[in-house]
């Protein structure tokens, strides 16, 4: 690996891996491209930081170096689209994973060339539209919102977060007042759609904001607003820095890098409890997960935190690592009844006694 931010020297050989849920045994292994990369990396980063994700019919994977990819299930290449690999603000390269609604493929390519938005047709590959964007480097990806007005695609980014018409490219609705860094995926339900954002180093702007659905044009809010016609409320010191927040049984949870942990009101963004400090410390990375009552948070040392997901802050447990010389940042995984937990060395699957 690299030291800083510059591009490294080195032969890469970038793989999608299909292991067995029951067992982790290698159900195939596919080599998609071997070459040295074009462009930097932050040294938390690696070249293979965007998630996979699949409609039911095929597996899109995206490398910034490498392009979007679908593959079917036995790792078959079945098409390709490499939009291009960018220079990202200070080299610290990309995140952002592409989604899929079963009929296009998107990708939210923010940096500091030329940002864009992009929709690729989920059988083809080929380009369905492209909206570029007047942006920086962002480390967050798009959410298909499906409420009952419509389904947008929302972005988030440093400049301003704004919401698409998935079929045609068409700009619905922008609002301005991001962090200077935007790393948090937006989340939904039926009545809003939260944006959240917050680079530590400004510690007076790092928001979230609640927009209502059927949204249109700029929503920017003055200064001292914190609501709108289309802007349920604002919390303007809300906002995690890297973790995405959960949405769950009616409230927001947020998990914030050193570690605090917030529980706020899905209707007004009024903390239901006061922004607490979860025990044994450490940093936090990874976005937390929520089942059966509990917010799960992980830390970058392996530390899982079992938080109750009332009105009333209670850790229930802290579980040790895993991999004592492991590093966690990447978000676990919930699939059936296996709780997926990735570190730096090795891959775990956690599940509860029949």
């Amino acid at each position: 690996e690299s030291n800083g931010y510059g591009v490294p020297d080195i032969t890469y050989d970038w793989r999608v891996v299909c292991l067995s849920l029951s067992d982790g045994s290698v159900v195939w292994d596919k080599s998609l491209h071997v070459g040295k990369p074009t462009r930097g990396k932050h040294t938390k980063n690696t070249y293979a930081t965007e998630t996979p994700t699949t409609d039911g019919h095929r597996l899109y994977v995206y490398f910034s170096q490498v392009g979007l990819v679908a593959l079917d299930w036995d790792g078959k290449v079945l098409w390709k689209q490499n939009p291009g690999a960018f220079e990202t603000y200070l080299e610290y390269g990309t995140s952002s994973s592409p989604v899929t609604d079963g009929e296009r493929v998107y990708l939210q390519c923010d940096n500091q060339e030329k940002s864009f938005v992009v929709a690729y047709d989920a059988k083809t590959g080929k380009e369905v539209w492209k909206a570029d964007r007047d942006d920086i480097t962002s480390w967050s990806s798009p959410l298909i919102w499906k409420n009952s007005v419509r389904t947008e695609l929302v972005t988030v980014a440093p400049k301003k977060a704004r919401s698409y018409d998935p079929a045609t490219g068409r700009l619905l609705w922008e609002l301005g007042g991001m962090s200077d860094y935007t790393v948090p995926l937006p989340l939904a339900d039926d009545e809003f759609c939260y944006v959240a954002s917050g680079f530590l180093i400004n510690p007076r702007n790092r928001p979230i904001f609640a927009v209502k659905k059927g949204a249109l044009g700029d929503l920017t809010l003055a200064a001292n607003d914190d609501a709108g016609e289309f802007i349920a409320w604002r919390n303007k010191l809300g906002g995690p820095y890297v973790p995405t927040p959960i949405l769950y049984q009616g409230r927001l949870f947020v998990a914030h890098d050193r570690p605090l942990f917030d529980a706020l009101d899905t209707k007004t963004g009024q903390p239901i409890y006061p922004r607490k400090r979860l025990p044994r410390g450490g940093n936090i990375t990874a976005s937390p997960l929520a089942y059966r009552g509990q917010v799960f948070c992980l830390t970058e040392e392996g530390l899982g935190y079992i938080i109750d997901a009332g009105d009333e802050f209670k850790v229930q447990y802290v579980n040790e690592a895993l991999d004592e010389d492991g590093l966690f940042l990447a978000t676990p995984a919930l699939a059936g009844d296996s709780l997926l937990i990735r570190g730096a060395r090795q891959l775990h699957c956690v599940r509860a006694e029949k």
